[in-house]
């Protein structure tokens, strides 16, 4: 940043006859009086450019010409809620330290010619305005920034999508395969790396919590239920079918699967030759339902009911993001 200051010092004018006609004058910043700025809300030093020496340019009428520049920090309220969607509305405030309003008045504009966007940052929106700092003289300079989202989109949340989508599908893997716990807890991790490097690029105290932190964490906690509903439809799964089928079950496996015309033919052939002692057996596996079955049925209704969370999750940021 490069700060430009003027003022008249009447005490510095000289006649142009009796000085060669020598107009113009750069001297040392420390061998005429300047004012002392200062940074209204600095993070660390409040003078402005303390180290640092520039030269000052008087002209034979008086006027006074500092230009100073260098690395500014100042604090800034983050506002990270629509990340990576996210506005922040910046301000640097300047103010003579030694000086109250009656000695020194400012009057700020601001130059954005040489400013070129670059980065992750849009500036757009700048205003200057003169304050009054208790019984100083303030000079603000109000930036509004905008975060270019495309790495972000391209980095985070497209993967986060797909996650989302393979977090579902460990419904459709076959439970012989011996693969299905595995799945889970590697999608499960995976949404654990992708919150800490969003940890890691947020601020500490943000106040509001990103809305893509909450989407994450819904998803991470349906992750998690995911593990384990798959831990319990491996054990439906490969559960003895001398162990009976609750009623219950069987009625909300009527509702979701039919038997197959083999599945039927085989049970009537099968019930002419049964004794009386399986009667309890033949009365299990009616309507050819079996555990392996209603672990099928069991499987395709939690396959819907993933994708429903994971749509409505989406639907939720997509709408918070647009009416922001």
């Amino acid at each position: 940043m490069a700060v430009d200051f003027r003022w008249k010092d009447p005490g510095l004018a000289w006649n142009l006859s009796q000085y060669g006609n020598i107009s113009t004058l750069i001297l040392p910043d420390s061998s005429i009086w300047k004012p002392s700025i200062a940074l209204a809300n600095p993070v660390d030093r409040s003078l402005l450019f303390p180290e640092d020496d520039f030269d000052v340019r008087v002209y034979f009428t008086g006027d006074v010409i500092w230009i100073m520049a260098g690395t500014v920090s100042t604090m800034c309220k983050p506002f990270v809620k629509y990340y990576p969607f996210d506005v922040h509305t910046c301000s640097i405030k300047l103010f003579p330290m030694s000086h109250t309003l009656r000695e020194i008045q400012l009057t700020p504009t601001l130059k954005m010619d040489v400013f070129d966007n670059f980065g992750q940052w849009n500036l757009f929106n700048e205003r200057v305005h003169t304050e009054i700092l208790d019984v100083f003289s303030l000079a603000s300079f109000d930036f509004s920034i905008k975060r270019r989202p495309e790495f972000s989109l391209l980095s985070l949340c497209i993967p986060i999508l797909f996650l989302g989508v393979l977090n579902s599908c460990v419904f459709l893997i076959p439970p012989d395969s011996g693969e299905r716990i595995s799945y889970a807890i590697t999608v499960l991790l995976s949404f654990a790396v992708f919150m800490t490097i969003i940890s890691a690029n947020m601020p500490k105290n943000s106040d509001p919590v990103p809305v893509l932190c909450y989407v994450l964490m819904v998803m991470m906690t349906e992750s998690g239920v995911i593990v384990i509903l798959t831990i319990y439809g491996l054990r439906l799964h490969f559960r003895t079918e001398k162990r009976p089928i609750p009623r219950l079950l069987r009625l909300t496996a009527g509702l979701f699967g039919h038997k197959s015309a083999s599945e039927s033919n085989g049970n009537a052939c099968n019930s002419e030759n049964l004794a009386e002692g399986q009667e309890g057996n033949e009365r299990t596996n009616e309507s050819g339902k079996s555990w392996k079955r209603i672990a099928e049925i069991y499987d395709k209704i939690l396959l819907v009911a993933s994708f429903f969370v994971f749509f409505v999750t989406l639907i939720w940021y997509v709408v918070a993001v647009n009416t922001k």
